[in-house]
């Protein structure tokens, strides 16, 4: 299936994500309480308001699937084959009609939590390409609280723009890997993109940005020398190496 332009910015399916939906089709009581937690927990993050509303939606289609399963073999077993069938075939479209509902809402949701974003995303792309790299002064552009603003740009930076970007004392230095100047702390506010052809002025260069695999559920990041941060979806830490 083809990303929608509001979808670019989302974050990609995981194993974990395989899991969870995998979990809800054996477990759906269970499972459905870590992602009611997840979906709580990171409701403050825009970049993942979307992808919140996808996973729940999958979680709860496993849910329909495990009632449905659950009811024909335990409660229904009892019964003749026949009416067994009928009864498990009404259950299913009652509870049908109603996960149909909340499915139509929250992909109705996820839809517009992406849109959000991607008007977001665009607007930090311009605001920085244009030379405010201050966060303080993104965050009144855009008017968004500070903190949302630094884990929407240190998204971005990781995942989709901004290469070989960095958050530094609270300001959005670009090129930070491949820049070589007399002055300390110089800046390129014209081109988001780094120019591979370029040649560098020092034999030795920085080491730069590495895509890091999380072992716990192989979520993959792109980390910074020197930085460490939580997986996004199961918690363990990941650390540049």
């Amino acid at each position: 299936m083809k990303v929608s332009e509001t979808q670019q910015y989302e974050p990609q399916p995981t194993g974990w994500d395989a899991l969870i939906l995998l979990g809800s089709f054996i477990l759906f009581p269970v499972i459905l309480l870590p992602v009611l937690w997840k979906f709580i927990s990171s409701t403050h993050l825009n970049y993942r308001k979307g992808y919140s509303y996808y996973q729940l939606t999958n979680c709860l289609i496993g849910g329909y699937i495990f009632i449905v399963m659950y009811y024909f073999f335990v409660p229904y077993s009892e019964f003749e084959p026949s009416q067994r069938a009928n009864k498990a075939m009404g259950l299913a479209l009652a509870v049908g009609i109603i996960g149909i509902l909340i499915v139509a809402v929250l992909y109705g949701l996820r839809l517009r939590a992406n849109k959000r974003f991607y008007t977001l995303a665009k607007e930090y792309e311009s605001l920085v390409s244009n030379g405010l790299h201050s966060i303080e002064d993104i965050a009144l552009h855009v008017h968004q609280p500070l903190s949302a603003v630094l884990k929407d740009l240190q998204y971005l930076l990781n995942h989709k723009l901004f290469p070989n970007g960095i958050i530094k004392e609270g300001r959005v230095r670009l090129n930070a890997y491949n820049q070589h100047s007399d002055k300390p702390g110089m800046e390129s506010t014209h081109n988001l993109v780094h120019n591979t052809d370029e040649t560098p002025l020092e034999t030795t260069v920085p080491p730069g940005p590495k895509s890091h695999e999380c072992i716990g559920c192989g979520n993959k990041v792109m980390l910074n020398p020197l930085e460490s941060l939580l997986c996004e979806y199961c918690g363990l830490p990941l650390t540049y190496t």
